[in-house]
């Protein structure tokens, strides 16, 4: 298990009994993220992901944003076959639970199921130097060239 958050005091608070004061310990601040920059879901995948957590982990949708994270938000190893199984349902593409892990934010969650959703392409990404690279070799040749080339393609 891994802390959400640290804070180095110089001491503990303690009460007059010599226990801990836990409401005399500061709150941890939120180093996730500068001030005033929340960025709300801008996608429907985005915003299905926002329901569902919202539903999981008993808080209002409203408050997540895209770097919202699963795990710093109280979720954990139980709820995330509930949250894979619930997408599934809700979008009809399939999120492995080591996606979940590998991608915990609510914007890495949208965008791999985005990328598996149902008629999505399938495949890596392109190589657009490659592309662009054929593109010019085709471009530069003469028009002899293009007919040979056109004639052993045939």
């Amino acid at each position: 298990m891994i802390p959400a958050a640290h804070v180095l005091l110089e001491e503990l608070p303690l009460t007059q009994n010599g226990k801990l004061d836990q409401r005399a310990l500061p709150a941890p601040e939120d180093r996730q993220r500068p001030a005033g920059r929340r960025v709300a879901p801008r996608t429907e995948a985005e915003r299905t992901v926002a329901g569902v957590w919202a539903e999981l982990l008993r808080t209002d949708a409203e408050a997540l944003d895209v770097d919202s994270d699963f795990f710093a938000l109280g979720g954990n190893s139980l709820l995330v076959t509930r949250l894979v199984n619930r997408l599934a349902q809700a979008t009809g593409a399939e999120l492995t639970v080591q996606a979940v892990f590998e991608g915990p934010t609510l914007a890495a969650m949208a965008a791999e199921l985005e990328r598996r959703a149902p008629g999505a392409p399938q495949g890596g990404a392109l190589d657009v130097a490659a592309i662009l690279e054929g593109i010019d070799l085709i471009e530069n040749m003469s028009e002899e060239e293009l007919d040979a080339l056109e004639g052993r393609i045939k």
